[in-house]
């Protein structure tokens, strides 16, 4: 990943928060030189290939790819665009069944509470979900990746933080609900999550 030296700087940072309140995280993170420029150097987040991370942020979905087609005589399309291949094939491949939901969903309200306490508030799109890659029935459980959006000294009250976290949460879950839960399962765990939160 290619960044500004700042980028790079508050990229560790956020790392080093995240790792320190102990939230499930990358393993590495390191910045790297190359030539005259500054970034990130991870681990492969998927090496494993049996137990995938993904998340519905980079999904190129069927509905999209719809409106694009649409829309190519006014906006010009990317025609190579396509999905991350593990978002792709969890897409194609949805889940049946997450195992262990509710007790995931209690576990990531504590770790929310344990953000808020630490005044740090996560986006979003900082949340990629880990399932069995080649099963349609899957354990779940997550890692907070995408660390350019995570904020400290929020100035707000914990209350106001708390409501702001499981908002955020809950946009993650529910996209990767949508995207990778099979449509008939969908409600159950939909309906699940209003009443945790």
């Amino acid at each position: 990943m290619n960044l500004g030296g700042t980028r790079t700087k508050f990229y560790i940072n956020n790392y080093e928060i995240i790792k320190n309140i102990g939230l499930p995280t990358l393993n590495t993170v390191e910045e790297f030189d190359f030539g005259n420029r500054k970034g990130i150097k991870t681990e492969d987040l998927n090496y494993q290939k049996e137990f995938i991370y993904i998340t519905h942020n980079s999904l190129y979905s069927d509905s999209k790819k719809m409106v694009d087609t649409l829309s190519q005589n006014f906006i010009k399309i990317d025609k190579n665009k396509k999905s991350p291949e593990y978002e792709e094939f969890r897409y194609r491949n949805k889940l049946k069944e997450i195992t262990n939901f509710e007790k995931f969903i209690i576990a990531v309200k504590n770790d929310l509470s344990i953000a808020t306490e630490k005044d740090v508030l996560i986006e979003f799109d900082s949340y990629f979900f880990g399932t069995r890659k080649d099963a349609d029935i899957s354990c779940l459980n997550y890692k907070i990746v995408d660390l350019d959006n995570i904020y400290t000294n929020t100035g707000k009250t914990r209350q106001e933080l708390l409501v702001d976290n499981i908002s955020e949460f809950k946009r993650a879950i529910k996209g990767f609900v949508k995207y990778f839960v099979n449509v008939y399962n969908q409600s159950e765990y939909e309906k699940y999550l209003d009443k945790m939160f």
